[in-house]
């Protein structure tokens, strides 16, 4: 028997290849940052239990990650990479979905399939949290891999897949609690695909009862663990540090602001994208409701729906949760997810014009590839993530002190540091790989009195300290600065 090599592979294995080479760079490479230090030295010190009863009412203890980083680090010890690296393995979970994905539904043409790949892993903002310390990398990994066996489900009405569905949706929510609107709305999806198989394969109503039944006890059994970490953050109103100026300011222009990732595309101000956003959204509601006008509950079958109605269920959630429970909108990397759920329906969405315009639907495809290839080449960044930006010169600066502590003979230096840049120069502290830094602890404002050797702040810091130090290091054309006592 003659095996065939599909060449057609290649390309996108050499690409998945690639973006994982630069996730365990960066993950290797990028200094700790602000937000990694609780999750990579607070949280991994208490038990299993009481991580998973919040030990503390912050919002930056994501379950899940902060398990697998104890896991980790009880493994291989603590370094930047052994805290990051579950974010890593779940960019292998990401990868091997998009893959099956591509693969079962995109086959045909070639052009789409090689499109879908890029749309998945060419936005530069999202491959940021693959190689950091949090937990937004490993939720969406388990948010798409959730949709995947949902699809499954609405196309071969296997139950296993639907479970396999609901398991994955709610792993994605405790691994970041924002990806809750997506389990409910994923429920809701699951329900109305089971409604469907009630009346195309008329199942007994006692069967669909029962089926329903059991997802609600699951659910209600999954809400009882996370009620005690909800009910923390909620009653001591944590989420004063998010804003609430609508869906489209807070979420919509904030995420597409975000992946653009700083590339100007010839002075376009990222309005002009989000609306561009918004039409295709429009569009894709239009086309959906016109779908179930003609074909009634067994559109269901139909993926572009069914991935449709995820986003549009996912964004009436969020909108119902800021109005009754009145918590911020999502945004930032809290917004992140809302990416690959509106990417995939936009994919179906091509697939479903190649019918009718294929010219059309292979120019829309190419014009993908071009355009995410050229953004992740040009907004790649290996010393930086762009959500925590401001720690890119840890290491620039711990190299320069420990240069001058060598050729000054010094057992210690002396270092202050703005409330940014504390944590990632603490995680270096208490690890014990710079036992020779003197760091000073944590504090919110600027000291102006301090008398320590070095001291680094941002540019707004320097007139509370000009009388007292002078700047030996400038970065950005000094928007940070290290300086040195006079």
């Amino acid at each position: 028997m003659k095996l065939h090599f599909r060449w057609h592979v290649i390309p996108p294995f050499l690409l998945i290849s690639t973006i994982l080479f630069i996730i365990i760079i960066k993950a290797i490479c990028v200094p700790i940052t602000h937000d990694e230090y609780s999750a990579a030295l607070y949280y991994p010190t208490f038990s299993f239990w009481q991580i998973m009863k919040y030990p503390d009412v912050w919002p930056s203890n994501h379950i899940l990650n902060s398990i697998f980083i104890k896991l980790s680090i009880f493994l291989f010890g603590i370094t930047p990479f052994t805290v990051r690296m579950p974010n890593v393995i779940s960019f292998l979970l990401y990868a091997a979905v998009v893959w099956n994905f591509a693969n079962r539904y995109f086959q045909s043409p070639t052009v789409l399939y090689y499109a879908v790949f890029i749309c998945f892993l060419c936005n530069p903002y999202l491959i940021d949290f693959f190689g950091l310390a949090r937990g937004y990398g490993m939720s969406n990994a388990f948010m798409i891999t959730s949709i995947f066996f949902c699809l499954r489900s609405a196309d071969e009405n296997k139950k296993s897949h639907l479970l396999l569905a609901w398991l994955f949706a709610a792993l994605a929510a405790y691994a970041n609690f924002t990806l809750l609107i997506f389990f409910v709305s994923l429920n809701g999806i699951l329900i109305l695909i089971l409604w469907r198989e009630r009346l195309t394969r008329k199942i007994p109503a006692e069967i669909l009862g029962l089926q329903v039944l059991s997802l609600v006890i699951l659910t209600f059994l999954f809400a009882i663990v996370c009620y005690t970490p909800i009910h923390k953050m909620q009653s001591t109103d944590q989420f004063v540090y998010w804003t609430s100026n609508g869906f489209f300011r807070d979420t919509v222009l904030s995420l597409v602001e975000n992946s653009r990732y700083g590339v100007s595309y010839f002075g376009i101000q990222s309005v002009w994208f989000s609306c561009v956003v918004v039409l295709l959204f429009v569009t894709m509601f239009i086309a959906m409701l016109l779908k179930i006008f003609k074909n009634r509950f067994s559109v269901f079958q139909d993926l572009f729906v069914v991935t449709f109605a995820m986003l549009l269920f996912t964004i009436v959630d969020n909108i119902i949760q800021t109005v009754i429970i009145q918590t911020p909108n999502l945004t930032g990397r809290t917004a992140l997810s809302f990416y690959p759920l509106f990417i995939t329906p936009f994919l179906f969405g091509i697939k479903e014009i190649r019918t009718y315009w294929p010219r059309v639907a292979r120019a829309v495809s190419w014009f993908l590839i071009g355009m995410g290839i050229f953004h992740v080449s040009t907004a790649l960044r290996m010393n930086q993530v762009r959500e925590w930006w401001y720690d890119q010169n840890t290491y620039t600066v711990l190299n320069y002190l420990n240069e001058y502590r060598m050729k000054h003979n010094q057992e210690k230096v002396q270092l202050n540091t703005s409330w940014w840049f504390n944590p990632s120069f603490t995680f270096y502290t208490q690890t014990g790989k710079v036992k020779w830094l003197d760091l000073t602890p944590y504090h919110k404002d600027i000291d102006s009195t301090s008398n320590t050797q070095f001291y680094y702040i941002m540019d707004n810091d320097w007139n509370s300290l000009q009388n007292h130090y002078d700047p030996v290091l400038k970065f950005d054309g000094g928007a940070r600065m290290l300086l040195q006592h006079k």
